[in-house]
């Protein structure tokens, strides 16, 4: 019995100790983390360094003009960012390439657009409208209250542009901020009294890529997108330049095209953080419908104990590719051998 237990207490180290956890995660990423840190510091060293550079030649005008340009840039930014990210993805998947294929998460599914076409034409118009709307009005009309009604604290000046530590830390910052909010909203809209009526929507894609990032009710935008997003930035107030502000909209763009993707890109600079979640990690949200609510970061799933069926599908899916691998090598070594034999 004693033993048994301490099995069992063994197993449980190794499916929910976060140490562990994490172990595997880098482990998995192998010599990907080299071009994943390069690519990290790009974003946060080079970024602010150049990001200067190009800021003296614009700071005076934005400065001027920011109520304007506002809601008008941060709009079409917010798009362009979005219509990039969607672009890069939809190279995968038309190219179907051997080398992106591997980290896909559902090796064995089928994409929407494989299934039932009639289906697929239709999902995929209403997913159009749905981002139009919000991209076109909701976010706009945000945008336009937060500029003229509640005001802009935003800092412009070349002298006020932010350091690389403060850069940093206020990024991180609105990470941390925007996965508390991200996931206590989610998990509200997972009750059974919300989910049909705000949730469900979303969850129309059991396998989810790129595009599937932003649709959703128009609730669950305002109360579970953008409120989260913009958390950390509010928080912050006149702390923050507008630089910034843009560079975390980018940031948070990607990370969400990203994470519904449906590949888990292991050199991807997002995921570099401790504690950081993945495309894994969403896939099985959508296809289970359970459990790993949190957009960055482990910890509230850990937390509230909801990432459980996550940890024991993923170890259990990790032991099931070592095995395969091990049998593979195993099956080359054999027949290495009896060539050689054959030769002999």
């Amino acid at each position: 019995m004693s033993e048994k237990l301490s099995k069992q207490q063994e197993l449980d180290t190794k499916l929910y100790s976060l140490i562990e956890i994490e172990k595997r995660r880098y482990k998995q990423k192998g010599l990907h983390l080299i071009t994943a840190f390069f690519l990290w510091a790009c974003f946060f060293i080079g970024f602010p360094i150049y990001g200067k550079v190009l800021w003296s030649y614009v700071h005076e005008f934005v400065g001027q003009n920011l109520k304007v340009l506002y809601p008008t840039g941060m709009s079409f930014l917010h798009t362009a960012f979005m219509l990039t990210w969607y672009g890069l993805f939809s190279i995968l998947y038309c190219q179907n390439n051997t080398l992106f294929e591997k980290w896909r998460v559902n090796k064995n599914g089928k994409w929407p657009w494989q299934k039932d076409k009639k289906e697929w034409e239709e999902l995929k118009q209403k997913t159009y409208k749905c981002l139009a709307l919000h991209h076109l009005v909701v976010f706009p009309i945000i945008l336009l209250f937060d500029s003229f009604v509640t005001g802009l604290k935003y800092k412009t000046s070349l002298e006020q542009f932010p350091t690389i530590g403060e850069f940093f830390f206020q990024i991180l910052f609105c990470m941390i901020c925007e996965d508390f909010g991200f996931f206590w909203s989610h998990y509200t809209l997972h009750h059974p009294k919300l989910y049909n009526s705000y949730h469900k929507k979303h969850h129309e894609y059991e396998q989810p890529y790129s595009i599937t990032a932003e649709y959703s009710s128009l609730p669950e935008y305002i109360l579970g997108n953008l409120i989260p997003s913009s958390l950390g930035i509010k928080l912050m107030g006149s702390r923050v330049h507008i630089f910034t502000a843009i560079a975390w909209m980018m940031w948070r763009t990607y990370t969400t095209a990203e994470v519904h993707s449906g590949y888990e890109i292991p050199f991807s600079p997002v995921r570099v953080f401790p504690l950081s979640g993945s495309s894994y990690f969403h896939n099985f949200h959508h296809s289970h419908n359970v459990g790993a609510y949190g957009s960055y970061f482990l910890f509230w799933d850990h937390f509230m104990k909801v990432d459980r069926d996550f940890q024991k599908y993923r170890y259990t899916e990790n032991m099931k590719e070592i095995e395969k691998q091990t049998t593979g090598d195993q099956q080359t070594g054999y027949q290495d051998s009896t060539s050689n034999k054959k030769d002999e």
